[in-house]
């Protein structure tokens, strides 16, 4: 497969995971804009089209810390207050490259990633949005290609109480990152989230760092949105060949996998 380069096709914010089930807090509505553009002033060498045609109940909310200039290179993210920054990867072949930000694996500039938390109360905040850029400094000191950085707000529930993120290691708190859907690669190959950090598997998680860091009640640096390419029609009839040639299993699962008989010839496992 191909290295794949950024490119976008249109959006699919309308697709976000949950209902923005909050109101924003109005201090933040100065950065709840719907701007596209890669402005942290170095070149990328690969720059997608971009379209914003979107719902605005289902928009997420801008809150790109880089593209606000509250974050100019990649040593401020280590202070910075109420940040979550991180890295945007391609999934690498070997598991050894899953060390965010200084694994083997191609950074991405310029695609969406959004994130959603929930606070122990049960109250769910917004949807979030912010761009991956290439930020002054090396990936040592948190800089480098395909950094992304949420300046997250507070947000006021449907009763009132605002809601902040502590970012407190122990907290129950829960987080979830992923990739915007409807993203493509330059060879055409839609992009999926494979795996997040913090959290490992897609979804809301509490503070399981796996890599990243927690500047207790400060911010959350050094995390990564880890992403895989589906592959297209033409390479899953390379592999597999024709669907037509396929054959349906119409047995079920079998009830009792771990015993291997003469006749089985089968491979059992469960979807989740």
């Amino acid at each position: 497969m191909a290295t794949p380069q950024p490119g976008v096709e249109g959006s699919a914010a309308t697709d976000a995971a949950a209902p923005a089930a909050a109101t924003p807090a109005l201090a933040n509505a100065a950065v709840a804009n719907d701007s596209a553009a890669n402005v942290n002033g170095t070149p990328s060498t690969t720059n997608p089209a971009t379209g914003t045609d979107r719902d605005a109940r289902s928009t997420p909310i801008n809150v790109d810390a880089i593209e606000s200039g509250h974050v100019k290179t990649g040593g401020q993210l280590t202070n910075a207050s109420q940040v979550v920054s991180g890295w945007l990867e391609l999934a690498p072949a070997s598991w050894t490259g899953y060390t965010p930000g200084t694994g083997r694996s191609t950074k991405l500039n310029d695609y969406e990633v959004y994130l959603q938390w929930i606070d122990t109360d049960g109250a769910i905040s917004p949807v979030y949005s912010t761009k991956s850029h290439y930020l002054e400094g090396a990936a040592s000191n948190g800089g480098g290609d395909g950094v992304f950085a949420f300046d997250l707000p507070t947000f006021t529930d449907a009763k009132g109480t605002e809601h902040k993120f502590t970012f407190i290691p122990t907290s129950s708190q829960r987080l979830k990152m992923w990739l915007a859907p409807g993203q493509k690669s330059a060879d055409g190959s839609e992009l999926f989230t494979f795996r997040p950090v913090v959290g490992n598997t897609p979804g809301f998680s509490t503070p399981t760092t796996a890599g990243a860091f927690y500047l207790a009640g400060a911010n959350l640096q050094r995390a990564s949105v880890f992403v895989g390419e589906a592959p297209t029609t033409e390479m899953i009839k390379t592999m597999v060949g024709d669907p037509s040639t396929w054959r349906y299993d119409d047995a079920g699962p079998d009830a009792h996998p771990g015993l291997v008989g003469a006749d089985t010839n089968r491979v059992s496992g469960k979807v989740w």
